[in-house]
């Protein structure tokens, strides 16, 4: 891709928060809903209780709420100013962070990510997890995802306007979590989404204790 994907692809979630919103499921009811809650319920369960969670691309405080309600704090984050300030607009202390430019600030026993990791590149994703894994404490949890597929392509689906796709398969992303120095703890693979052309890799990753 020759053109600044990432850029691009924020500038388009910023000028849409509200049709992404919109288009986005406010709750975990339905079955693609209840893979991610048992996905995160798998993350939560590799760390202590009431630890400090913070997620990267929020959107809104829809799983962060659940993750509070299991017992946990949670610290809100996302790299688009509007989505930052809709979640300020709810009560949300929100961060901008950029995981693949911005270095994260503390300390966290867990960092999840939805559905972020696949709006990067190859290069990208390599600096996200090494942000990542210096922001953990020892022992700490990654949960991420990444979309199934080969290639990368520009995509305008839920609204009319483009946002960068980076595929990866299975093998290929765990491969590079190993790289970045995690240990995988759990990767399910097959995880169908909420469009038929969605295929995902939900993956959990510790950071070795040291």
């Amino acid at each position: 891709m020759q053109e600044d994907s990432n850029k691009i692809t924020l500038t388009t979630y910023n000028n849409h928060t509200a049709d992404y919103i919109r288009a986005t499921p406010s709750s975990h009811d339905g079955v693609v809903q209840q893979w991610l809650i048992l996905w995160i319920d798998r993350a939560l369960a590799e760390i202590k209780k009431g630890g400090h969670v913070l997620e990267i691309g929020s959107a809104t405080p829809r799983d962060a709420n659940y993750i509070r309600s299991k017992g946990y704090s949670v610290q809100c984050s996302d790299a688009t100013p509007n989505f930052v300030e809709h979640l300020k607009s709810l009560g949300e202390p929100a961060l901008t962070i950029n995981v693949t430019e911005d270095k994260i600030e503390g300390k966290y026993d867990m960092i999840y990510a939805n559905a972020v990791f696949p709006h990067l590149t190859d290069t990208q994703v390599d600096a996200a997890l090494e942000n990542i894994y210096q922001a953990l404490n020892n022992g700490g949890v990654l949960a991420f995802n990444i979309k199934q597929g080969e290639d990368d392509e520009w995509v305008n689906e839920k609204f009319n306007d483009k946002r960068y796709i980076n595929y990866w398969q299975p093998h290929e992303i765990c491969d590079a979590v190993v790289h970045a120095g995690f240990t995988l703890v759990a990767v399910d693979d097959g995880v169908q989404g909420d469009l038929p052309t969605h295929v995902w890799t939900h993956i959990i990753a510790q950071k070795s204790e040291s």
